[in-house]
């Protein structure tokens, strides 16, 4: 049986929990101590939740005149009538009214029932996550409230805002650019790759759900290979649905546009791997060995593809990172292991072999396909694209809705029963839904993120830690 595809896992880094704002310490080193009437430090600068007003002192976010919905230390700082400072769950502090049925909201603000035990409160109203602090967004029916995610609750940044070296990032804090981060124009790749949508999901012809052979297997930026037994006059593993053969193109060649000026790596063609048999059945199950979990790579849905590498002279399945235990001494010059070697299927240490860059670009890609269910990868891979998502965004290599958090990439740092945990170290997984006609266009749904989609109830609750909470507001006033 082949274990390219066995067990799959949950994002991580979805599942921090709230950080609560803390108030401010006073700091054992006169150096750094903060004034606690205005927020300064010794650098002259202004610490969060406090900003640099017009006449260069710091002032607790809004001052002089802090309304409802802006940031706060305490009750005082907040000048609506009947308004006092939650701190609570409320990045950088919160001004409102609570149980505001009781107290009116001020002019133009509405009053809103959050929990069905909590007094109502007073929250300002957005039309984007542009106009809330970070650490908040933009919830329906139009308030700024917390994400639950953490954030300063300073005002969000912009593209020229920010220190040169920084760039604003997609929650409105100025990040760090990476080094290695790739420099240049980007280029434009508007004609490269074919049109991912270009299937019909209706009608006799070109439909999206037509079960197809991999062709051309050579193309812009892609290579399917022989793999797992099949041989160049039969590549019974390479059939899949016309619209995830059109995705797959498409990223494929819009990334070996876009790094055409990247001089890391080696260029070389992506790998593609096990799809579907002709009939939908698991690739192996026409030798009697069927060589993934049963709900996975069935009628066209899934594909197992090459990570982007470098150090290697392709970019074939391959193992990007260590992924065995010595059970025994081990040399410390030359790192021989003296005992048994046990192979643990996934990344032990950070990859050494992986070109993040060139992968992170091709799975923001596969994003645009408002289709795509699921990316799983190793647990070790996953943080390393996610920080790379943020700084390809940030330079204008991506964009979309993978710079606006609606991430499908999922990976285990432990193994919680979804399937990505094991075998992801020489791969990555992706896998479509059925579009809906109906909903074609709204993005992110709510889906199974396992490698299986028969994900029993247990593994579809440890799941919700990929998924954003959703919040009922109900306005009263």
């Amino acid at each position: 049986m082949d274990s390219a595809d066995a067990v799959e896992p949950v994002d991580p880094a979805d599942s921090v929990d709230p950080v609560d704002p803390v108030d401010p310490v006073e700091p054992s080193d006169p150096a750094d101590s903060v004034d606690p009437v205005d927020g300064t430090d010794s650098s002259g600068t202004c610490d969060p939740p406090f900003i640099d007003d017009s006449v260069n002192t710091c002032q607790p976010s809004g001052s002089p005149n802090i309304n409802v919905g802006e940031g706060c230390i305490e009750d005082s700082d907040c000048l609506d009538p009947g308004a006092s400072c939650l701190r609570e769950d409320f990045p950088g502090g919160y001004c409102t009214v609570v149980d505001c049925e009781e107290t009116p909201c001020p002019e133009e603000v509405g009053c809103f029932e959050v929990a069905s035990e909590e007094p109502p409160l007073c929250l300002v109203s957005c039309a984007s996550d542009a106009d809330c602090r970070t650490g908040y967004e933009c919830q329906a029916p139009g308030v700024c409230f917390p994400t639950g995610d953490g954030g300063t609750g300073v005002e969000r940044c912009t593209e020229t805002s920010c220190a040169e070296g920084m760039f604003c990032g997609r929650l409105g804090e100025c990040l760090e650019s990476s080094p290695d981060l790739p420099r240049g124009p980007v280029p434009d790749c508007a004609q490269a790759g074919p049109d991912w949508n270009s299937c019909a999901l209706e009608g006799q012809s070109n439909r999206c759900d037509e079960l197809i052979f991999m062709e051309p297997r050579l193309g812009d930026g892609y290579w399917d290979y022989p793999i797992n037994g099949e041989t160049t006059s039969n590549q019974y593993r390479s059939w899949l649905r016309r619209d995830l053969a059109l995705l797959v193109q498409y990223a494929a060649g819009k990334t070996n546009c876009l790094s055409q000026g990247w001089s890391f790596g080696n260029r070389a063609p992506l790998g593609l791997g096990d799809m579907s048999e002709a009939d939908g059945s698991i690739p192996g199950t026409s030798d009697n060995d069927p060589g993934h979990p049963e709900g996975s790579h069935t009628n066209g849905f899934d594909i197992d593809v090459a990570y982007f590498q470098t150090g290697t002279p392709d970019n074939e399945l391959r193992s990007v990172c260590a992924h065995t235990r010595c059970d025994g001494p081990v040399d410390s010059d030359t790192g021989d292991c003296y005992g048994p070697i046990t192979d643990e299927y996934h990344c032990v240490e950070p990859p050494d072999m992986l070109d993040v860059w060139r992968t992170a670009l091709y799975l923001g890609l596969l994003h645009e396909s408002p289709s795509l269910r699921v990316i799983g990868v190793d647990g070790k891979v996953g943080p390393l694209v996610e920080a790379a998502f943020e700084q390809l965004c940030g330079a204008g290599w991506l964009t979309g809705v993978v710079c606006e958090g609606n991430s499908r990439l999922a990976y285990e740092v432990e193994d919680t029963g979804m399937g990505w945990f094991y075998f992801h170290h020489h791969h990555f997984h992706i896998s479509l839904e059925e579009p809906d006609p109906l909903t074609w266009w709204l993005f992110p749904r709510f889906t199974s993120r396992c490698l299986s989609r028969s994900c029993d109830q247990s593994t579809v609750g440890r799941q919700a830690t990929l998924e954003k909470g959703i919040i009922r507001l109900r306005q009263l006033r």
